[in-house]
């Protein structure tokens, strides 16, 4: 199992993201109750499958402080009910289900495998899958994304955001803030809260530990 300097270790290597920059934000994000918290050095809290997902939801957020309220907001982001199907295809990977929910599948599978949190992944061959999070300046929502490829050659896309009160465009053009995050990522912050940092095979020479995250 790994610690909190584990996973930001390895969110360093696969993002280009300083470390410094990266303690920062999760010393936001725990202090606010969204990454598991504990003791330090052996003593600290073992991650879980939420700390990944805050934290790589965070990795989108406009500052540091900033990134608890964006990390509450994107989990909250709802399912476009227009994009439960991919096109062509007869079967879903997600139900009617926040941004958070969704992600923690991802990454559930993504860890273990197999649909240990929900999703139907397996089922339906899911062998590639990256996330897109934005935010819109001077408009009160935020927007996410996330493609899944099955080996089979089909694809989805769903899309999920935020809808404010006084109605806001979906999909607006004034996007910023966005990062894609790919499967690189996601696969590397998953396995070492299993594994271990030491323990993720070839992780520090890994052919593609450069620029698996866009901005």
């Amino acid at each position: 199992m790994a610690k909190l300097s584990d996973l930001i270790d390895v969110t360093e290597i696969y993002s280009e993201i300083p470390g410094n920059s990266l303690r920062q934000l999760t010393r936001h994000i725990r202090e606010a109750g969204l990454i598991s918290s504990g003791g330090r050095g052996p003593g600290g809290a073992e991650m879980i499958v939420p700390d990944v997902v805050n934290l790589l939801i965070g990795l989108a957020s406009p500052t540091a402080k900033d990134a608890p309220v964006h990390i509450s907001r994107c989990r909250n982001a709802m399912l476009d009910s227009g994009d439960r199907f991919g096109s062509g295809n007869d079967s879903h990977v997600f139900q009617d289900e926040d941004f958070g929910h969704a992600l923690e599948s991802l990454v559930g599978f993504a860890a273990y495998g197999h649909d240990q949190f929900g999703g139907n992944f397996e089922k339906n061959k899911v062998h590639y899958y990256e996330v897109t999070i934005s935010r819109v300046p001077n408009v009160s929502y935020v927007e996410a994304s996330i493609t899944l490829d099955s080996i089979d050659s089909k694809t989805w896309k769903y899309d999920f955001f935020e809808n404010n009160k006084i109605g806001t465009p979906k999909f607006s053009p004034n996007i910023i803030n966005q990062i894609t995050i790919k499967k690189n990522l996601i696969d590397a912050c998953s396995k070492v809260i299993l594994q271990g940092f030491d323990l993720v095979p070839n992780l520090m020479h890994h052919p593609h530990n450069k620029r698996v995250i866009s901005k």
